[in-house]
């Protein structure tokens, strides 16, 4: 008959924070399924399958391979990445009918002038971006 090791025998382990390698970041404070592990994963899990089903619903369902007819990789990407961005669209849409409000977002011209010089928006001269960089070597 096949012996199991001694570690598989014992009720309970201890693994002591970094004692699992480059595998430490894998690593759960809390007991699993325990009230403080539910506090903190059940609305992010909720959350999550949430904006899953409204990417696999029947409006716009990303998984269905029909809805990108494009060839390639890369225009398939662009393409999931436009699906995405209308999702998200429809969820600010949404919210904003739901709540009634006529203005969700403010731009940062009416927001008023940011303190920060370096964040303000560029001036309207349709001046062209500045040319690259020159690039000097020293000998």
């Amino acid at each position: 008959m096949n012996e199991l090791p001694r570690i598989c025998l014992k009720p309970t382990i201890t693994v002591r924070p970094g004692g699992l390698g480059k595998l430490d970041k894998f690593r759960q404070d809390r007991h699993y399924l325990h009230p403080t592990w539910q506090d903190v994963y059940r609305p992010e899990r909720a959350n999550i399958e949430g904006l899953k089903g409204r990417a696999k619903s029947h409006g716009l369902d990303i998984s269905d391979p029909a809805k990108r007819l494009a060839h390639g990789q890369v225009a398939q990407t662009i393409l999931l990445a436009l699906m995405i961005c209308s999702i998200n669209m429809h969820i600010l849409f949404t919210w904003q009918q739901t709540t009634g409000t006529e203005r969700a977002l403010t731009t940062l011209c009416e927001a008023g002038a940011p303190s920060n010089p370096a964040l303000s928006p560029p001036a309207a001269t349709r001046v062209p971006p500045p040319a690259r960089p020159q690039i000097r070597t020293v000998t």
